[in-house]
């Protein structure tokens, strides 16, 4: 078996087994504090975009919230069980971050919060990295978590890197398509960058 199709059967059974697990409460609360730098940003940047991508959308909760802000949002996730979680307002599918079914230069905004430590590292790393910045007209985000999280005994960061390593890749793999870096911010052993058109 292939490590995505691993990695998709683990959160199928996740999100199965709790239906809280995917929801991003932790996040909208971090998104409504705004002395935190990412998210006054973060906030500024879905109030201006038409429409927003939110790969790795879990339960589709951080969509909520950016809806609230005027923003329309559609998401993706590998589990079936999240995105039947998601308002049904929404157009919401299973897919991978590394093949997005959707057409180049489609959202103002794509945001992958608490999503590339779960993708295996490699080809479908720089693929995940690439489709981000492929799908987007202006504004591509990230939240990383930089340390384990265990669940039920699992490990569900499989992709653990550096602060500084993640910067590296995803800004390399940006500044070749003509992106620039916006932000650079570490919070509660997070890295969040902000890379814009």
């Amino acid at each position: 078996m292939k490590i995505i199709d691993k990695e998709k059967e683990k959160y199928q059974k996740v999100h199965t087994e709790d239906f809280q697990y995917g929801l991003g409460m932790r996040q909208v609360g971090d998104l409504l504090n705004e002395s935190f730098d990412f998210s006054k940003r973060f906030n500024e940047l879905a109030k201006t975009s038409k429409n927003a991508l939110d790969i790795a959308c879990g339960g589709g909760t951080v969509m909520d919230y950016v809806d609230s802000l005027g923003c329309t949002p559609s998401g993706i996730d590998i589990s079936e069980a999240a995105i039947k979680k998601v308002d049904s307002q929404y157009v919401a599918k299973v897919a991978y971050s590394h093949e997005l079914p959707f057409d180049d230069n489609t959202f103002d905004l794509v945001y992958f919060l608490d999503g590339m430590e779960h993708i295996p590292g490699g080809d479908i790393e720089e693929q995940s990295i690439r489709e981000a910045f492929r799908v987007s007209t202006k504004f591509v985000c990230h939240g990383i978590a930089l340390g384990d999280s265990i669940r039920n005994g699992t490990q569900l960061h499989i992709n653990q890197k550096p602060a500084k390593s993640w910067r590296q890749i995803i800004g390399d793999i940006g500044n070749e398509l003509g992106w620039a870096e916006d932000m650079y911010y570490i919070r509660n052993n997070t890295v969040y960058l902000i890379y814009k058109k």
